[in-house]
């Protein structure tokens, strides 16, 4: 009997690849939220830092300009705290959705795989089968005519 041959390995191979190139897409993605929750961590920190040095000025010091560039030290710190957790908000998303593009071209290869397995059973079984009908060809049968010779 020939060798087994699954018609759709080529469709299989196409598959494989699509999935690792959702795999370093996810990879990446996750790489770029890491980033950004880093990036807003250290922000919040900076928030954190200027409002307490914003709070704890001394007051005999705190005249109207003073006043106001801690004020708007911490507007800007706020702002930027704002914009980096805004950006870490979006590459969850994109992470999410990049994890939801690899499980599918996971499962449309395992699907492949799962038919492919399942075929080269069924070859195999009928290579058994035709095996053994070869060999009960050649073999002599007792009881039959010319089979005791």
């Amino acid at each position: 009997m020939s060798r087994f041959h699954f018609r759709l390995d080529r469709v299989l191979d196409l598959r494989a690849s699509a999935e690792q190139e959702e795999a370093r897409t996810l990879n990446a993605a996750a790489t770029t939220e890491d980033a950004a929750r880093e990036a807003s961590e250290a922000s919040r920190e900076r928030l954190r830092q200027v409002s307490e040095q914003a709070a704890a000025a001394p007051a005999d010091l705190a005249n109207a300009g003073t006043m106001r560039n801690y004020l708007l030290a911490v507007r800007a710190a706020e702002s930027q705290a704002d914009d980096d957790q805004a950006t870490l908000d979006a590459s969850a998303v994109e992470r999410e959705a990049a994890e939801a593009r690899y499980h599918e071209a996971r499962r449309a290869r395992r699907v492949l795989e799962r038919l492919r397995e399942h075929r080269h059973a069924e070859w195999n079984r009928e290579a058994n089968r035709q095996e053994q009908r070869a060999a009960d060809d050649l073999a002599p049968r007792r009881g039959r005519p010319g089979g005791d010779r």
